[in-house]
């Protein structure tokens, strides 16, 4: 995992790469690709703005 910070004046821009998953490479890409997409678009930004992010609710420790 691989998390690159910029700003500017128009505010601040995370990028994320998960080096190695690839569709190609990876058994779990479909699954681990979606994951990100929930965490990245849904997950992290109600953390920043609310302190408490949203888990998968099928996730078991």
């Amino acid at each position: 995992m691989i998390i690159d910070i910029t700003t500017d004046a128009q505010g601040t821009t995370l990028h994320f790469t998960h080096e190695g998953l690839t569709a190609a490479e990876s058994a779990c890409f479909e699954a681990c690709s979606r994951a990100w997409t929930f965490f990245i678009t849904k997950s992290l930004p109600q953390l920043i703005t609310t302190g408490a992010g949203q888990p998968i609710a099928s996730y078991r420790r």
